[in-house]
């Protein structure tokens, strides 16, 4: 899925953020953190999420994963 208007790309190459909505107003949007920063990442969706396939949002190891979503 492409971004919709105005969400930005990631400034750092090998870093991606990665949107995925389900045609209706439903949407899954994840970053991929530089560092562990628990004060954000517990506060964020958690683990593997079923949402048009898995999307990993795992942030207890590295990749960190920060995932927002209106599911």
């Amino acid at each position: 899925q492409s971004f919709p208007q105005g969400v930005p790309n990631d400034p750092v190459p090998s870093k991606t953020y990665n949107y995925v909505h389900d045609g209706s107003q439903c949407y899954v949007l994840r970053a991929q953190l530089d560092r562990d920063n628990r004060s954000i990442l517990d506060r964020d969706l958690d683990g593997e999420i079923e949402f048009g396939g898995v999307i990993n949002c795992n942030d207890r190891e590295p990749p960190y994963f920060y995932c927002v979503g209106d599911l």
